[in-house]
């Protein structure tokens, strides 16, 4: 974004970008929030990087909802919405999810994780609403190693708005791999005590409380 505010953080907010951060507008930092990296304001603008990865499409009516100890594997497939609460834990086999319009939401101590098989298949969720971790929730994914969508673990659709928010004590980690949301309307916040492990191709960015994003 070439928003003045494009990066916010605040109160004891810190980013660790290994490779350091570039942003096309600015930046605010306020109270004790840090960069651990050099960042680099009003940079030369860049075209999305991943524009060239084509959007994935489905319908269903299914939507999974886990609550209370549920747990459940689920395999690849088009779902109209997943919720996980409570102690539930959700178990994604390899493949691709494609999400309707009801989005992700993860909150409580529910847990969502996803590895990999044999030939580099990971866990790619493609993913048409918001995208919500709250509470001590976890979501724990390994994307692809192979193909067109090697490395990118969170592909949120060019064409929705929808927020993109991990707060509390929540923690998204996709063991390096990218959240991909390129909507010039969306903003990913990371507040509370949320901790997010991962690479972000993000539009506008949003900081604080004692929250830590790490990324390489």
């Amino acid at each position: 974004s070439s928003s003045a505010s494009a990066v916010k953080l605040s109160g004891n907010a810190v980013v660790d970008a290994t490779l350091g951060a570039k942003i096309v507008g600015g930046d605010q930092v306020s109270g004790h929030a840090a960069f651990e990296n050099t960042v680099t304001t009003h940079a030369a603008y860049v075209a999305d990087p991943l524009a060239v990865l084509a959007a994935q499409a489905g319908t269903s009516a299914t939507a999974v909802n886990l609550s209370g100890n549920q747990t459940l594997t689920l395999n690849p497939g088009v779902y109209s919405s997943i919720t996980v609460a409570g102690n539930a834990h959700l178990t994604l086999a390899p493949g691709t999810y494609i999400i309707g319009s009801g989005g992700v939401t993860v909150s409580g101590n529910g847990a969502v994780t996803g590895g990999t098989a044999a030939g580099g298949q990971g866990v790619l969720i493609y993913n048409t609403g918001a995208l919500n971790v709250s509470g001590n929730a976890s979501v724990d994914l390994t994307a692809y190693t192979t193909g067109d969508y090697a490395g990118l673990a969170i592909f949120q659709a060019r064409t929705d708005t929808s927020a993109v928010t991990i707060s509390g004590n929540a923690n998204l980690n996709l063991n390096g791999s990218f959240l991909y949301d390129a909507n010039a309307q969306s903003i990913v916040t990371i507040s509370g005590n949320a901790q997010v492990e991962a690479s972000l191709v993000v539009n506008e960015l949003t900081i604080a409380g004692n929250s830590d994003d790490s990324a390489q």
